[in-house]
């Protein structure tokens, strides 16, 4: 049952990902829009903003219909970086950051308490340690990968790369585990405060 789980890892690796690889990426973006690093560095700030607040104000109802919503969290979460990947104004890219940012927020506490209620109560632990790690494989391995696509093509790329990694989560829950994902009731909410609380101190904040 937990190797079922590998669509929500993947999940998590892109939101890990795409929170901290941009730091890396501010001159280039900034030179490339015509604008300041401290200008596009408010790209960050609008990202972890919205990542800490659409948690726990949408989770409880995104629970009740929780295959549906972890897959419109993950298309806009897709759609958003790639309206980043082709932003050509700095106003267009802050509100593309802003819409992944929601859409992670909402993402990030609907697959942990997924993933506890898929698996056996003796489970539930390696569960949330697996969709937590996601996170950090995609701070330790997806942002240096990240930044030496951007230097090898273009930071644009880095955001392709983000996005082909939402899609195979995408395709994952889509093909194996749509079916198999239980609603989430008012538990959801308390696994959102506390797990967006948590991660406020792990997101960059400008």
């Amino acid at each position: 049952m937990i190797g079922r789980l590998w669509p929500y890892f993947v999940g998590t690796v892109a939101l890990g990902l795409d929170a901290y690889v941009i730091a890396g990426m501010l001159p280039k973006i900034a030179s490339d829009l015509g604008s300041s690093s401290g200008t596009v560095g408010l790209s960050v700030a609008a990202f972890t903003a919205a990542y800490a607040i659409s948690g726990p104000v949408l989770a409880g109802v995104a629970g009740r219909r929780a295959a549906r919503s972890l897959l419109l969290a993950l298309s806009l979460f897709v759609a958003s970086n790639i309206i980043s990947a082709l932003a050509t104004t700095v106003a267009v890219f802050i509100a593309s950051r802003l819409l992944a940012g929601a859409a992670a927020g909402v993402y990030s506490p609907l697959s942990s308490a997924v993933a506890a209620h898929s698996v056996s109560a003796d489970r539930r632990g390696r569960a949330l340690s697996l969709i937590l790690a996601g996170l950090a494989c995609g701070t330790v391995f997806g942002v240096p990968l990240g930044l030496m696509v951007a230097d090898w093509a273009s930071w644009r790329w880095t955001f392709g790369l983000i996005v082909g990694v939402g899609l195979c989560a995408m395709l994952g829950i889509g093909l194996l585990g749509r079916g198999r994902i239980a609603n989430v009731e008012t538990p959801l909410r308390v696994h959102a405060l506390r797990l967006s609380a948590r991660r406020q101190t792990w997101l960059p904040c400008w």
